[in-house]
């Protein structure tokens, strides 16, 4: 059964990595052994620990478009 292994282990993203919740982000540090530690996050931080995941697993996140109004 080493082949459903393999399906779970998908490619993470920066779309993937905005729609995490934070224990989803949690879970992702642990699966990926990330040097991030999300203990030294709030939930209220989770746009920090999120920017940090993505920049050690060297992904982009997507930019903000919703929420910021253009004066």
């Amino acid at each position: 059964d080493d082949e459903d292994e393999e399906e779970e282990e998908e490619e993470i993203d920066g779309e993937t990595l905005a729609g995490m919740d934070f224990e989803e982000l949690e879970d992702l540090c642990d699966d990926q052994e990330l040097e991030t530690d999300p203990d030294d996050y709030d939930e209220k931080d989770i746009e920090k620990l999120r920017k940090s995941i993505a920049k050690e697993l060297g992904i982009e996140l997507p930019k903000k478009e919703k929420g910021k109004k253009k004066k």
